[in-house]
């Protein structure tokens, strides 16, 4: 046990074996007891005792701390003490006897009047908190525990204060990536009321499906893009809250969060015309969502297109470059009215005709589609000259990538040029591969201008 003693005159002790929970984002919390036997919780906030910035930042979370209120029947952990040591804080507070990430896992879906109950006192800690002009910043199950049979909001140790968002002691950037807004995902973007609203709305879909309404692994995408399903049996007016708070656009959530907990008080729905404008409040939610996940969807794929045509830009001027210093009288080129970007080497040229899909797909993996077409002098027309292979552009994790593909030859003939290829408009991407209807894939390679280059000369037959 390590004993220690607070500002107030108390001793505490923690037991380090005794950690409750996982590390947190900002201090790990430890099983520890008061004098007089209480069990309380002690957070343990480390940092470099040299670091101004790093004691700065600590003691941030004391001011934000001391400036909730503390309430009878309220939502938000007290801060019952703390204590200063050389490079660590020490935080007590009492002891929870759960966390909801606890309760959905042994418990969720949970009912309707179950799940109402959770968020309404959820929401009301948040409430709570706006009173104090503080924003949480990382509303996630973990971070809501469960004290004296009431659902607490804690870990304060990135919130702000809304006066004060460009404190240089302030951290930046925090909050859980699974109930991160996606206004945040936007470079500059500041926390407000509002994506703390869309953090327990998440909140609230766990609680009535037992899953996370975006798990990942690519949060941005989900968040902007996709449209959660709530089951049947998720009633008025908590289907309601749920989708308003889900929503895509900041202004298009609850203004605050008194408005989710005036909509979500016992017997405040209990009339049928009010559970009736409810139903239609909730349609009217979840149509506002799926228009808005659509025009997300459209600009999240423009988004990888232009990363895609910046990635192309430096693998052909890679090409170029590497060419040139081998061969100075190449010639490098673009097509017009296409734009088709090409080489010549004496009589023989090589170009890139690249076509942009009309929409984003469903898997939003294809961004472009395309073929290296090899000519010689004389070749004419749509149809001229061979395709040594195909160029693919997808979207891998969090970049794009351009692919060489190598399709089975339809038929061959001695005196054609080699290669093969496919019809750009017949490739498609199966969920694990690129396919084409007609065609069988015998290679698929990242393209660099190495393997560009040589395709050239295989196609042209040197």
């Amino acid at each position: 046990m390590i004993d220690f003693q607070a500002e107030s005159g108390n001793v505490y002790s923690y037991d380090e074996a005794d950690r409750i929970g996982d590390p947190g984002s900002y201090g790990t919390v430890y099983g520890g007891r008061a004098e007089d036997g209480t069990s309380v919780a002690v957070k343990v906030v480390s940092f470099r005792a040299s670091s101004v910035q790093d004691r700065a930042i600590a003691e941030r979370e004391v001011e934000v701390w001391r400036r909730l209120p503390v309430q009878p029947e309220g939502h938000l952990v007290p801060l019952l003490d703390v204590a200063r040591a050389t490079d660590q804080l020490m935080f007590v507070m009492p002891r929870a006897r759960r966390n909801l990430a606890e309760l959905v896992a042994q418990s969720a879906p949970l009912t309707t009047p179950e799940a109402t109950d959770v968020v309404r006192q959820v929401a009301e800690g948040l409430r709570e908190l706006a009173e104090a002009g503080v924003i949480h910043r990382d509303i996630k199950p973990l971070n809501i525990l469960d004290i004296d049979n009431r659902w607490h909001l804690a870990d304060f140790g990135i919130s702000r204060v809304m006066a004060a968002a460009t404190a240089s002691h302030t951290l930046r950037g925090g909050g859980t990536m699974e109930y991160r807004a996606p206004e945040l995902f936007v470079v500059g973007a500041e926390e407000r009321v509002a994506s703390d609203l869309y953090a327990i709305g998440c909140i609230g879909y766990e609680l009535v499906t037992g899953r996370k309404a975006f798990p990942g692994p690519d949060h941005r995408h989900q968040h902007l893009t996709v449209v959660p399903q709530l089951p049947e049996s998720v009633q008025a007016p908590l289907r309601t809250v749920i989708l308003d708070m889900l929503a895509k656009e900041p202004s298009a959530r609850p203004p605050d969060a008194r408005r989710v907990v005036d909509v979500l008080k016992p017997g405040r729905n209990s009339k049928d015309w009010q559970l009736g404008v409810q139903r239609m409040l909730a349609t009217t939610a979840e149509r506002r969502m799926k228009n808005d996940a659509k025009a997300n969807l459209v600009m999240e794929y423009r988004e990888r297109q232009r990363q895609g045509r910046l990635a192309l830009k430096y693998l052909w001027g890679s090409t170029v470059d590497i060419l040139s210093r081998d061969v100075p009288d190449v010639i490098a080129g673009e097509d017009r009215p296409h734009g088709f970007p090409y080489l010549i080497v004496g009589d023989f040229r090589l170009m890139l005709k690249i076509f942009e899909l009309d929409s984003a797909t469903e898997s939003m993996n294809t961004l472009y589609v395309g073929s290296l077409v090899a000519m010689k002098e004389g070749d004419m027309g749509e149809e001229a000259g061979v395709i040594p292979a195909n160029m693919v552009c997808a979207w891998n994790g969090e970049s794009a990538q351009w692919h060489l593909l190598r399709f089975a030859p339809l038929s061959s003939s001695p005196n054609h040029m080699m290669g093969s290829g496919a019809k750009p408009q017949t490739i498609f991407w199966n969920g694990a591969m690129f396919e084409a209807s007609d065609r069988k894939l015998i290679h698929n390679e990242v393209a660099d201008p190495h393997t560009i280059l040589d395709m050239f000369n295989e196609a042209i037959g040197l």
